[in-house]
């Protein structure tokens, strides 16, 4: 007749070497989807937003400039890239803007990347107006890399309104 104890034993080292294969598949599915995220998000960009207005905004495209390619005026409002969502920002209210590039084919995608790596300036114009259509601005923000974050806070950057023009109207300069 076979031993309890012995049985409980291996019983027990088979179920520790079940529990051992079994966190070895996730950990290496997690390290799997780690590297998968991490690759979605290259080259992912977002400015955080704020409406002082007295209605809503409607983000309606955007263009980015690297620091020696921007000029005194925004590009006309059809060579804006458009949004792949509709963002609002509520009157008087925070919000966002996000954009990604991420095909390495795409033409700014190589002197963007390089900028990001130099840690060197970019300049973004957003181009919004009211819920109708109407009364559509381009604003330019300047982002600047953070030089005191430290190693663990290298990706923060700052970000800064720089101009601002108006399409639908009399521009008040």
């Amino acid at each position: 007749m076979a031993d309890t104890s012995t049985i409980a034993s291996l019983a027990t080292a088979a179920g520790t070497l079940v529990l051992a294969l079994a966190t070895f598949s996730s950990t290496r599915s997690a390290n799997r989807a780690a590297r998968i995220s991490e690759q979605s998000l290259k080259l992912y960009l977002a400015i955080p937003l704020r409406n002082v207005a007295a209605g809503l905004a409607v983000l309606h495209g955007w263009h980015i400039w690297p620091l020696g390619a921007v000029r005194d005026a925004p590009v006309a409002a059809e060579e804006f890239r458009r949004l792949q969502r509709d963002l609002y920002v509520p009157a008087g209210d925070v919000s966002f803007w996000q954009a990604a590039v991420r095909d390495p084919a795409e033409p700014l995608y190589q002197p963007l990347r390089d900028a990001i790596r130099e840690r060197s300036a970019l300049s973004v114009d957003i181009l919004y107006g009211d819920h109708e259509g109407g009364q559509r601005t381009i604003t330019r923000f300047h982002l600047s890399p953070r030089h005191n974050g430290g190693e663990e806070e290298s990706w923060l950057w700052l970000c800064s309104t720089s101009r601002h023009w108006n399409l639908d109207r009399e521009d008040p300069r």
